[in-house]
């Protein structure tokens, strides 16, 4: 869990590298990534963790908090992020 953490964090700090073509892969590449496939990493890693106890409620914080930050780096993403968020609104966790 730690690793998918740190991923969620690394990703909502420079998420725009990876649509400016900015980013590489191991062989050197430019890589050019979809909005909508970061996105979709992300709501993938929620449904994974969706209410099941206390690691999995930080894994929940820590992934909504990168989401928030991808919404001022990622220019089309707002109303997708913000539905996503919405779902989190009656979560039993109060933190979250």
């Amino acid at each position: 869990m730690g690793m998918v953490q740190m991923g969620g964090w690394i990703v909502g700090e420079f998420g725009e590298m990876l649509i400016d073509s900015k980013a590489k892969d191991a062989d050197g590449n430019l890589l050019d990534i979809a909005e909508e496939d970061i996105l979709d990493v992300y709501e993938n890693i929620l449904d994974e963790h969706d209410r099941k106890g206390d690691r999995s409620d930080i894994i929940i914080s820590w992934t909504l908090t990168a989401l928030s930050k991808l919404t001022i780096r990622l220019k089309g993403c707002q109303k997708r992020v913000k539905d996503i968020i919405e779902t989190y609104k009656d979560h039993a966790n109060v933190e979250i």
